[in-house]
């Protein structure tokens, strides 16, 4: 069972378990059997428990299942990509980035780095995304935290909450509520004959509205505004601006992100090509902490931004913004980022089932905070420093969380 490009053979009913500390590549294919590709077969263990399929390795894994296996990825270590899948998917934990294009339902616990999804036909539920997501959904969304932007193509319900910007696009014949939050901006594409009622927060006291021949522009924080009927609840609140408009979205801008799917493939044969894994392991993880430190120092900077817009309103500005630009390097200073983490040691190899996580009509939108820990590194210590005042760290780590009222 050791020897690279194995066959295993898939039997009805079967659930195909995933565990790697490094990438990931799994696809869906034509063929009845299972083919198991690592870098290292020395690093490979598969067994068979009952109706389960356990596949560990200890390095890069390449894996090819007939196309509407059930499967479930319990751990990556790095990078997953996942193609051409037909049935449900559930993923535990993702260390680094989840490409996956192609699945009926899509389960998302954990992905510390970014995420892209297309071809999903009914349903993706996601817990925490520490970086940007990218979807298009033909049914519904949830997504209780994602740390950066937010883009999204959606048919039916959408629930979502994003640290930076969002922008969503929905589709009309759809009465499923639409409950949108974000740190930042929020651009809402609707169709022109739009049938809902629309409950508008804007944090920056901005919100347009663009549709079909209504054309309206508020310097207000709460706009309630009725379209048709008013059949389908739409709830948005944006820590910055909001606009709402019907021209046409691209969801190009989402397949874009899918381009890797194509381009990291390694067929059976080609699994030595990651064989440098481990040699590099140390640059692979001090990336990855220079990218969460730079998208936490936007994500403070543009919080800040905020807050003195907010304030420009309530005309009580701080007064000192050009202070807390300057501990970003503005004016001599320099920003240190925290140091990157310790590699995570390597997973256990797996022991039997894990409870699944909460489907999408069970998303709880209150369990996880929207500041990351690098994110209120930076607050505490511009307090430390004298950069912030108490009140001023308060209500810059309340744009964060997205607390606005």
């Amino acid at each position: 069972m050791g020897e690279p490009g194995m066959r295993v053979v898939y039997k009805e009913g079967m659930k195909i378990i995933l565990r790697t500390t490094a990438d990931l590549h799994l696809r869906g294919w034509a063929e009845s059997d299972i083919e198991v590709a690592p870098s290292d077969a020395h690093h490979l263990q598969v067994r068979e428990d009952g109706s389960l399929l356990n596949i560990y390795a200890n390095e890069d894994l390449w894996v090819s299942v007939p196309a509407k296996a059930e499967i479930r990825i319990e751990h990556t270590g790095g990078d997953a990509l996942v193609s051409n899948l037909e049935g449900a998917i559930e993923v535990l934990h993702v260390g680094g980035d989840l490409t996956l294009r192609g699945a009926s339902k899509v389960d998302v616990g954990h992905v510390s780095g970014d995420f892209a999804a297309a071809d999903v036909r009914e349903s993706l539920a996601v817990r925490r995304v520490g970086g940007d997501l990218s979807a298009q959904v033909t049914g519904s969304v949830a997504v209780e935290l994602a740390g950066g932007d937010i883009l999204l193509d959606a048919k039916d319900g959408v629930r979502v909450r994003s640290g930076g910007d969002l922008e969503v696009s929905i589709a009309g014949g759809s009465s499923d509520e639409v409950v949108l939050k974000a740190g930042g901006d929020i651009s809402l594409f609707v169709p022109a004959d739009l049938d809902a009622r629309l409950d508008l927060t804007s944090g920056g006291r901005s919100i347009e509205i663009d549709v079909a021949d209504q054309k309206r522009n508020y310097e207000d924080e709460n706009v309630i505004v009725t379209f048709g009927k008013g059949t389908r609840p739409l709830r948005a609140k944006a820590g910055g601006d909001l606009r709402i408009g019907d021209e046409p979205f691209d969801v190009q801008d989402i397949y874009a992100d899918l381009g890797v799917l194509d381009e990291e493939w390694a067929p059976s044969g080609g699994h030595g090509r990651h064989a440098e894994h481990w040699s590099d392991l140390e640059e692979r993880i001090q990336r990855r902490a220079e990218e969460a430190s730079r998208r936490a120092e936007e994500r403070v900077r543009a919080a800040m931004e905020r807050v003195e817009r907010m304030n420009r309103h309530q005309e009580h500005a701080f007064g000192k913004f050009d202070k807390w630009l300057g501990f970003f390097g503005v004016g001599g200073r320099h920003f240190e980022p925290p140091a990157p983490p310790e590699p995570p040691e390597p997973p256990a190899p797996p022991t039997g089932e894990v409870q699944p996580s909460s489907p999408v009509a069970e998303a709880d939108f209150s369990t996880a905070s929207n500041i990351t820990n690098d994110e209120r590194m930076l607050v505490l210590k511009m307090l430390q420093e004298h950069k912030l005042t108490v009140e001023e760290a308060e209500q810059l780590l309340a744009s964060l969380e997205g607390q606005f009222d």
